[in-house]
């Protein structure tokens, strides 16, 4: 099957919101707040669990923390046994969009 779209879990914070992403099993879909559900769907994440701690009533804290905690998932090392063993994609997970105005005036 396809890899998950967030393949561990991470954690970010800013202020005093800490943001933690766990992979979620295929159509939870986004278990999160409003903001990091507008950062996460932008990113490409269709499944996944969220945890905010903090005064997260504080957009734009909440909405760094949770761009932090995207940021790690970059920034993370894994050696070639561990993208194996947990099937690890780099790149696009073979999400398509639909046909828009553009495509169909090049073809």
């Amino acid at each position: 099957g396809q890899p998950h779209s967030l393949p561990f879990e991470v954690r970010g914070s800013t202020g005093s919101v800490t943001v933690d992403l766990k992979p979620a099993p295929r159509g939870v879909s986004l278990a999160v707040g409003d903001v990091a559900k507008k950062l996460l769907t932008l990113a490409g994440v269709r499944d996944s669990w969220g945890f905010a701690r903090g005064n997260t009533k504080t957009k734009v804290n909440y909405a760094m923390a949770t761009f932090e905690a995207l940021k790690q998932t970059s920034r993370m090392r894994v050696t070639d046994a561990q993208q194996e063993s947990l099937n690890i994609v780099s790149g696009p997970t073979g999400i398509t969009f639909g046909e828009t105005d553009v495509d169909a005036q090049e073809e």
